[in-house]
């Protein structure tokens, strides 16, 4: 319960901190997402006098919005026909509804998301570029760092339109910090890095085709990958560690989803670690930071995935992006 009590809260001062920053789509439906928040919340404290009270506000402030009839606003509209008791499942299904709806009256224009992607990250890499230049190692990690940040802000037009560019992109960003990190420090092999990221994202920008490729792969494979490495590592193989490490890396975008939803401190660390631990590895420390990454990823149930509020969740943070002109 403290958890969720947890994650309602971050939900909504992420959204107060966004609305407080960014201009809000011409139709805007952030009321509703809020209140669905708070039915979940009554929900969870099995209030089914306020979750219903809830619902029909919710119904009833739908019906004020603009096309509430059109096609996805009839779905959102048979979502909210709850018989009964409010359930989790209804939430989700509620939210899903609703964020179709959205997308439905708000299209992206996907050329003028891809120029603002553009615009944002061009000084980070011209920063980053400068730096390599100078072969000066301090501010080379130092620019990347701020690139990450500049590429984390900014990645969801990829990644909700192009897993398999998300995926390239996200791969040569952590192969990017390592080759930093590789001792002794060698520049060409930073720059060679530097532009398969910089190709990746000006490729995605073009609009050049990159096949999509669909995979079976689950966390447990990228577990054994980790185990793997850590045995190879411990016998004195650096080159074969390092090389299963990298395809860590590479099948990690595929298979992030189960620790993102569940654990995204762990999430964090798994993108931070991995690559320093790909060149590092041989290092006792490091190899303790791997054993705690595979203890961490272990303890994930997979098998339950995550339940309806996680999911609901998801679609709650995905509709207040969306809600925003950034």
């Amino acid at each position: 319960m403290v958890k969720h009590s947890l994650n309602k809260l971050l939900v909504l001062l992420g959204l107060l901190a966004l609305f407080c920053t960014y201009p809000v789509a011409a139709e805007s439906y952030s009321d509703l997402f809020i209140k669905i928040t708070d039915t979940t919340t009554a929900v969870q404290n099995k209030d089914q006098t306020k979750a219903n009270e809830l619902v029909s506000e919710i119904k009833s402030d739908f019906e004020t919005k603009e096309n509430h009839d059109s096609k996805a606003g009839r779905k959102v509209s048979k979502a909210l026909d709850i018989k009964g008791d409010v359930t989790e499942k209804d939430l989700t299904a509620i939210s899903s509804a609703l964020l179709k709806f959205e997308k439905e009256q708000n299209p992206v224009d996907l050329d003028a998301e891809k120029e603002k992607l553009e615009t944002r990250l061009n000084p980070y890499f011209k920063n980053l570029q400068d730096a390599i230049n100078a072969k000066d190692l301090t501010v080379t990690r130092k620019t990347y760092s701020e690139l990450n940040n500049a590429w984390t802000r900014n990645e969801a037009v990829v990644r909700d339109h192009s897993t398999a560019y998300y995926g390239k992109i996200e791969t040569a960003i952590s192969l990017l910090r390592s080759s930093i990190e590789t001792e002794p420090t060698d520049f060409t092999s930073i720059q060679s890095s530097y532009d398969d990221l910089k190709g990746g994202i000006d490729d995605f920008i073009k609009g050049v085709p990159l096949d999509s490729t669909s995979s079976s792969l689950t966390l447990k494979d990228g577990i054994r990958l980790l185990e793997k490495a850590l045995g190879q590592f411990q016998s004195g193989d650096e080159k074969t560690a390092a090389a299963t490490m990298k395809k860590f890396i590479t099948i990690w975008p595929t298979i992030e989803g189960d620790v993102s939803t569940t654990n995204p401190s762990l999430y964090t660390r798994v993108e931070s670690e991995t690559p320093v631990i790909m060149v590092k590895g041989k290092e006792k420390a490091y190899q303790d930071k791997l054993q705690a990454l595979i203890t961490d990823l272990s303890a994930i149930d997979t098998s339950a995935s995550y339940n309806a509020f996680d999911a609901m969740l998801i679609l709650l943070r995905e509709g207040v992006e969306a809600l925003l002109i950034v």
